[in-house]
């Protein structure tokens, strides 16, 4: 067994399991859950409420994230209440224990704090409590390899922004009923021009993620240079989207996003190499960050990342005893 099987349990899933929770039966079905997630956190800045609606613009967002954010939280609840192995291996951390507690106090938090309005607060409550619904479902087993997939699909509805952003300046959204009407202003379908910034810049430190992890080698041909090729393409819509939403906030968050996932990058492959080499310097990061290759792989909860990454250092040391290669480490992104 490899190294990289060792870390990930060496156990292959079997049917109705997690695949990183061999121990116990999946919280939400992966098929279901990778559906729901992928659509609610790629769709809905790319719809609006309409004219017919008292909203024109934000109900149709919010359906097109807390529809599927109940059912995955339902499907979920229903599974731990009735079938016994998702019920024995499910975990609630602490962060999430806290988060759950904050959820519960502010029901009862207008018994002495009055509510100056109820809609707005009723709807913040359900904003809070399915992203806590949605945190304890990611933690407990999210498939982290359709990571790479959601992200192509923020890169692809940010670049589609982008274009219906043109369109907006040069009032020629009419022609589109799926497009915001607001001639003139560069804000896509997102409402506003700071909010459609900062959301294509999330869009393109995902690019560039994707960049990192497949890499500049020589493997992988055609296929790999297609999809290097596309999402370039998407990276640089993107960027002129950013660019022409001028704002500061977006472009300095893409900066600072790209400054961290390097320095995490960084210290990911100085704690995993087998050798235990010292920290690469500065004018060696791009050597490494153009090695990255290979499938997300399984990883323990306890170094708190879903997915390890198989890595190809440059120059690695000969291989260990056994069958572990030398050259192959596991890569935690977001470290312990």
């Amino acid at each position: 067994m490899s190294r990289l099987s060792e870390i990930a349990g060496g156990k292959v899933p079997q049917k109705d399991t997690c695949h990183f929770r061999p121990e116990g039966g999946c919280i939400v079905p992966e098929p279901v859950a990778t559906v729901l997630i992928l659509f609610m956190l790629s769709a809905p800045n790319l719809v609006f409420s309409g004219a017919f609606w008292f909203e024109t613009l934000h109900l149709m967002k919010w359906a097109t994230v807390f529809v599927p954010a109940g059912v995955l939280v339902a499907v979920a609840g229903a599974r731990i209440a009735f079938i016994e192995d998702v019920r024995n291996s499910f975990v609630l951390d602490p962060f999430g224990a806290v988060w759950l507690f904050l959820v519960l106090f502010l029901v009862l938090q207008p018994l002495w704090a009055p509510v100056t309005s109820m809609p707005t607060f009723t709807r913040e409550w359900f904003f809070f409590a399915s992203l806590w619904g949605f945190y304890t479902v990611i933690y407990n087993g999210f498939d982290s390899r359709r990571l790479y997939l959601l992200l192509w699909l923020a890169a692809l509805a940010g670049a589609v922004n982008v274009l219906f952003a043109e369109l907006q300046i040069r009032e020629m959204h009419h022609l589109f009923p799926f497009i915001y009407p607001t001639p003139g202003k560069y804000i896509g379908n997102t409402g506003q021009q700071n909010m459609f910034g900062l959301w294509v810049a999330i869009a393109m430190l995902g690019s560039s993620w994707l960049f990192m992890r497949v890499g500049t080698d020589e493997e992988g041909g055609e296929k790999k240079g297609a999809a290097v090729a596309a999402n370039l393409l998407l990276f640089t819509v993107n960027a002129w989207g950013i660019w022409n939403s001028t704002s500061r906030s977006a472009v300095l968050s893409y900066a600072l996003g790209l400054f961290v996932l390097s320095l995490l990058l960084v210290r990911s492959i100085h704690e995993d190499r087998p050798d235990g080499g010292e920290l690469p310097d500065l004018g060696k990061t791009g050597q490494y960050l153009a090695h990255y290759r290979g499938d997300v792989q399984d990883a323990p909860r306890e170094r708190g990342w879903a997915g390890a990454l198989q890595v190809e250092l440059p120059g690695g040391p000969e291989e260990d005893a056994g069958e572990t290669s030398g050259d192959e480490v596991a890569v935690y992104l977001l470290g312990p």
